[in-house]
């Protein structure tokens, strides 16, 4: 059982990887949150190790 996002993946999103992936990872971050910058390496990595198997998705929410 998929969950679906209710706000489905769109053109206007910033995507990192296929967009037909099986797994989509969406995170609602600031470009000036420090956090988030330090969260981006991680999911770097996952990308890197996941390949075409996840798709990640950025919306800038400040």
């Amino acid at each position: 059982m998929g969950i679906r996002l209710t706000n489905a993946v769109t053109k206007l999103d910033h995507i990192a990887g296929t967009k037909t992936a099986p797994i989509q990872l969406l995170e609602y971050g600031d470009y000036q949150c420090s956090s988030c910058g330090d969260s981006y390496w991680v999911v770097k990595k996952v990308l890197q190790g996941m390949g075409d198997g996840l798709c990640f998705v950025f919306r800038n929410f400040p």
